[in-house]
């Protein structure tokens, strides 16, 4: 199947391994990167036919309708990556600019990637979106008052990919959005607990299985699905 992946620039992300699991097996990848990448060039080089890589800023809705011009073949899944972390705590020096950034990224990234493909996707054989969110987006867990935009462009991820899930329904489309863990990857950051291959082989495992009663699901990359 051929598979689109963003934000796969980092030499220890989610992005890159989801890229290195499925090129392994046989998938086609369409991986895209904001900026140029050596980790992912030097990952291409060693899948030649089977992996391209892509320039894309999912912040730009001119740069999500560009990648259409590189990507004509149909595609079958899709998977929204890319994100930002933000940490802020301190009200008393809130950044709105720096805050709305990431909701873009984040949040609007997911939809400017899936609405640009959104042909493509329909000419597919899966049919199958997964967008990467959080545990942190839950509203009913515990929260330690930090990352405020993180956490808020998250809940807007899954709310998303719920409307979109039920917009896309009768056309067979699936969409989830999936906690991948506090995986060991920069973004994750000191404590992270959670391999980056345990965490992408979770993700894999879901995406082959996701079914028309799995779509608008909050799931988990360990198996089970989580509450809103």
């Amino acid at each position: 199947m051929r598979v689109v992946i963003t934000g796969c620039s980092r030499p220890n992300g989610i992005g890159l391994e989801l890229c290195r699991q499925l090129a392994e097996r046989g998938d086609l990848i369409e991986a895209t990167t904001r900026k140029p990448s050596g980790a992912l060039d030097a990952f291409v080089a060693s899948y030649p036919g089977r992996v391209r890589a892509h320039i894309l800023d999912v912040a730009s809705d001119e740069s999500a309708r560009t990648l259409t011009t590189q990507i004509r073949e149909p595609v079958d899944v899709i998977i929204n990556n890319a994100g930002v972390w933000e940490g802020a705590r301190d009200l008393t020096n809130i950044d709105t600019a720096r805050m709305l950034e990431v909701y873009s990224i984040n949040a609007l990234g997911a939809m400017r990637v899936t609405s640009a493909l959104l042909t493509n996707l329909r000419a597919g054989t899966e049919k199958k979106v997964l967008n990467l969110s959080t545990g942190m987006a839950i509203l009913g867990e515990p929260n330690d008052g930090r990352g405020y935009a993180y956490r808020m462009s998250k809940v807007a991820l899954n709310m998303m990919t719920r409307t979109m899930a039920a917009n896309l329904r009768v056309e067979h489309v699936k969409l989830c959005v999936i906690d991948p863990g506090w995986v060991q990857t920069d973004m994750g950051g000191d404590g992270a607990q959670v391999p980056v291959g345990d965490s992408v082989r979770g993700l894999i495992a879901w995406l082959d299985r996701m079914t028309e009663a799995d779509s608008g699901d909050f799931l988990h990359y360990s198996g089970h699905k989580l509450p809103w």
